[in-house]
């Protein structure tokens, strides 16, 4: 089908599900502008992702670096998440040719599965690569995860349809600086400026800052240490109390209007509604 069909059927879709619901939690304020677009009419609130606090606990990288057989001179940044074409992660292969020109030793680590993995395992050879990208596959966020994220010196994220962006929450949390495009979701992380940079929408100049950042040790550990403090921003408490208040105010007003509902006991009830992809 023609991709304006889908995209249309998307839209079409969400705004139905939303519109049959007492109220919609959006994880970011661009994702509550992007369903009041599609038709969007009963109430938003933006409540985001909170993390928990067992997500700032520190990895080891070099016990990752051993286990992948990394040498310490490489310079090494890491992207996580899904494989897959919004991910846009064929973009950041593009990005690395062109920053490994500066740097031979830059190593790219993607932490992922998903069903471009093929894909990008050969676009990779392709562009002379494979001595430059390390696919780890999926790993355990309690272990092997942790120890990723400690190994890196920068995360990079160039997907534009992110409802969110935990992914760059979980980064900062590991004291690791983010360089990703700031589109639709992600915005509400980078934009702010602590521990995130907004990247360029072109491999050259996205690449230009990564060598930029890499080469500049202070700048890092002034990022990595703001990166801390502004994910702290983001725990879990917060989000919940929100969340707990929203369906408490939900329950009083279904109360309120029970008896004219014909309804002895107040029914709430939820949905999760998957937006990325579909902008």
């Amino acid at each position: 089908m023609p991709r304006t069909w889908l995209r249309t059927a998307a839209r079409t879709l969400a705004r139905q599900q939303c519109n049959a619901l007492a109220a919609v939690v959006v994880p970011s304020a661009p994702m509550l502008d992007t369903l009041r677009d599609y038709g969007v009419s009963v109430p938003l609130q933006v409540i985001p992702t909170g993390l928990p606090e067992s997500q700032f606990a520190r990895g080891d990288g070099m016990r990752f670096c051993v286990r992948h057989g990394i040498s310490p001179r490489r310079r090494v940044v890491l992207f996580v998440g899904r494989a897959a074409h919004e991910k846009n992660i064929d973009f950041l292969l593009s990005m690395l040719a062109r920053a490994r020109a500066t740097d031979p030793e830059l190593l790219l680590v993607v932490a992922a599965d998903g069903p471009t993995l093929p894909d990008l395992r050969s676009r990779a050879i392709a562009l002379g690569l494979e001595r430059h990208v390390l696919f780890v596959g999926c790993l355990d966020r309690n272990t092997a995860l942790r120890d990723c994220y400690a190994a890196a010196e920068v995360f990079v994220f160039a997907s534009q349809t992110e409802t969110q962006g935990l992914v760059l929450l979980e980064a900062l949390a590991s004291g690791l600086p983010v360089l990703a495009i700031a589109a639709l979701g992600t915005r509400s992380i980078v934009d702010p400026g602590r521990g995130a940079i907004a990247a360029a929408t072109t491999p050259d100049a996205f690449a230009q800052q990564l060598i930029d950042m890499l080469g500049n040790p202070q700048r890092l550990a002034e990022l990595a240490a703001e990166a801390l403090r502004f994910a702290h921003e983001w725990g879990a408490d917060r989000p919940a109390q929100q969340l707990a208040s929203l369906y408490g105010t939900l329950v009083a007003r279904r109360a309120s209007l029970g008896p004219q509902l014909g309804e002895a006991t107040p029914r709430i009830e939820t949905r999760a509604i998957k937006a990325e992809g579909t902008p």
